[in-house]
């Protein structure tokens, strides 16, 4: 079980939810 991957993924995920209203 890699915690720190599924975290960074999230991480990943929320990120580019972000860019993409910034962008909108």
């Amino acid at each position: 079980m890699s915690i720190g991957f599924e975290i960074a993924e999230i991480g990943w995920y929320l990120s580019i939810r972000e860019k993409s209203k910034h962008t909108l």
